[in-house]
Order: C-alpha cells, then structure tokens, then sequence
C-alpha cells in the first residue's frame, strides 16, 4: 500500500542526495581525468600503466563511460579494445601526438573531461520504436497488476495521455478486421 506520507518526508531527502551525488562524480571525474592523463604521460613509476584507465571505467555509469572512452582514446595513446571494452597496447604512431597534446592541455588549470566533452561529444537520443512501445507497455501492465490495478484503468490512463477515444475505437475496429 502506498504511503503518502512517507513518500513527501522521503522524496526531497532523496533529490537533494541524487543531486549532491551527481555533482560529486562530475567533480570527481573532472579531477581524476586530468590525474590519469598526467600519471599515463609523466616519466616514472606510473608511466605507460593503462590500468588506472581501465579501472575508472569499470565505475561509471554508461553515460558517463561513453564520454571517457572518447576522451582517452582523444588523449591516451593506447588502442581501445571496443569487445573487451577496455584500454590495451600503446598506438605508437600516434602515442607522441597524443601525449604531447595532452600534456598541453593540462597546462591549462582548467582544462579536463568536460570542458574537452562540451566541444566533441554529443549525446544523441536513441530513435523510439514500436518495439521499444510495445515493451514499455508491458512493463507497465506487470507493475499495475503487481499493484493490484486493473487494466481497463490502465486503458483509461493512456486515453488521458493523449489518445482520443475515437482513434483507439478505430483502432479496435481495424485490429477486428484483421
């Protein structure tokens, strides 16, 4: 049984920490991009070690994966594996230039994974299908019956969304012709 009550003294306790928990991990990804880069480039004990890459990526989420895949293959010198999904052997035609490049950009205090994402990653929505509809509506049938609501209210429900009565008794008519 839903509890209102406990739902308004939990929700904006819970928004504050999504938020504060974003932040953190853009900030904290901010720092350690520019951290890694100069460890991988820097002459000494972490030099060439691709590990630190690989294992930051094993922790983020999807999204913000994608974006760091891009941004070290943009500036680590080292091939990305797309089936292991991971960094591996140095590119050594490129290895220089993208050292050097990133060295460069480090010099710039300000300078990490997001400022280098603003101007070269683009997030672009996946299409909507039928199937992707067809798959949503059944995921939402199972939570209504696991909560005890009917599917004529479900119906109901989608009819108050946006859809005419006059479209879904055509569509009922075209579907019984079939």
């Amino acid at each position: 049984m839903f509890n209102i009550n406990k739902f308004f003294n939990s929700f904006e306790l819970n928004i504050r920490a999504l938020q504060e928990s974003e932040r953190v991990t853009k900030s904290t990804l901010g720092f350690l991009s520019r951290d890694i880069l100069e460890a991988l480039h820097t002459e000494g004990k972490t030099q060439g070690d691709i590990q630190y890459i690989n294992r930051l990526l094993s922790v983020l989420t999807p999204v913000n994966r994608a974006t760091a895949v891009l941004f070290f293959q943009a500036f680590s010198g080292h091939l990305y594996n797309e089936k292991e999904q991971v960094f591996g052997k140095k590119d050594k035609s490129l290895y220089e230039e993208k050292r050097l490049n990133a060295m460069a950009n480090i010099a710039n205090d300000s300078w990490n994974i997001w400022v280098w994402a603003k101007d070269h990653v683009k997030v672009e929505s996946k299409p909507l299908t039928l199937d992707k509809i067809t798959a949503t509506v059944k995921q939402m049938l199972k939570k209504a019956e696991d909560n005890g609501i009917k599917k004529a209210d479900v119906i109901k429900a989608i009819l108050a969304g946006g859809i005419e009565a006059e479209e879904m008794i055509a569509l009922m008519d075209a579907v019984a012709e079939e």
